[in-house]
Order: structure tokens, then sequence, then C-alpha cells
């Protein structure tokens, strides 16, 4: 898997393995009990997050997993997720958190918006190029993607 296809939202990605469905009811799907350490060292949930919680070279796994912050989307599920928590694919579905809509936020400031590159509507049943919809294109942007 590219580093590029992370967080893409598609059938072909969906897993009905009991114990991940079960994961994902509870938890996180994406980022539940993993840690990440990008290109540069930097430890992070996932290596495509922006917050980091020191690097490798002077900071153990152990240290930045007791950061505070650190576990803060462990137990973010769909059915906190703006227009997922309505999706009847939410529990096969990946969540990622490093790129969102950044729509919706939580008083305490996690992000609860809809995954960017999810081109899904529950509403109405259909798929759509996720990366032609004109409402991301602001968030597409920031990303640089």
């Amino acid at each position: 898997l590219k580093i590029s296809s992370c967080g893409k939202v598609d059938m072909k990605y969906f897993n009905t393995n009991l114990p991940k469905v079960l994961e994902a009811i509870n938890h996180n799907s994406c980022l539940h009990k993993k840690i990440g350490i990008d290109k540069d060292g930097h430890i992070k949930n996932c290596p495509l997050m922006q917050e980091s919680f020191g690097n490798i070279r002077n900071v153990s796994l152990e240290e930045a997993l007791q950061h505070p912050d650190f576990k803060k989307y462990w137990n973010i599920t769909k059915d906190h997720i703006e227009v997922c928590k309505d999706c009847e694919f939410r529990y096969i579905c990946t969540d990622c958190r490093a790129y969102t809509e950044s729509s919706h936020y939580a008083p305490n400031g996690l992000d609860l918006s809809k995954p960017l590159k999810c081109g899904y509507n529950p509403y109405t049943n259909e798929w759509e190029e996720w990366s032609n919809n004109p409402l991301k294109q602001k968030a597409i942007h920031s990303y640089s993607l």
C-alpha cells in the first residue's frame, strides 16, 4: 500500500473480519493501539498526522505513549464522526484522522469530520470520486494533495 493510498475510502478496503468489526464498534478503526514513525523519525499516531510526540532519536516509544494526547483519537468511533455516524458501512470502513474534511470539531478540539478521501454519501447511497467534490477543494489544497 502506497502512502498516497492512506485514508482512501473504497469498498475494496472494507474489512469484514469479525475482530476488526468489533474493534471498530468500540475504537477508532485506524489508530487504536497503533504507533507510527515518519521518515524523519517523528513519533506519531500515524506517519501522516501532523502532531508529533517526539523524535525516535531522543524520545522512547514508551515516553511517547505516555504523552496525555497520544491516545486521544483511539476511541473516536465512526459513531462520533459527522456523516459517518449515519453510514451503513461505518463498522467495516477504515477511519482516517490524518486527512479529514476539517469541518466538525468537538469542544475539546478533536477533529470529528468525515474522512477527506471518502466519496460516499449515505443519504443518497451514491459514490462519487472524492477529489472531484467542490466542497472538499479547500481541504485538498490545505493538505497539498
